[in-house]
């Protein structure tokens, strides 16, 4: 399966048309989310250009030809 993450292409193994992993499963797996969730709120995800709420991470399927961007916020003065 191919999906493109924040413009960079990747391919993750998949061996029917059913979703390999979820958003929350992805971004755990790419070192975008502490396992232990502390960082679930410093970001904003989108799947296809249409942004899901942070509850849905882990009921939102990643499919074949999906487009995630992941997004955080930066501070400073």
């Amino acid at each position: 399966m191919k999906i493109r993450i924040n413009g960079e292409w990747l391919v993750l193994a998949a061996d029917s048309s059913e979703p390999v992993m979820t958003l929350e499963q992805l971004l755990l797996a790419r070192g975008y989310l502490e396992p232990d969730s502390s960082s679930k709120g410093r970001m904003v995800v989108a799947r296809n250009q249409v942004i899901v709420s942070q509850p849905n991470w882990s009921t939102t399927g990643v499919e074949e030809g999906d487009s995630i961007d992941v997004m955080g916020a930066i501070t400073g003065g």
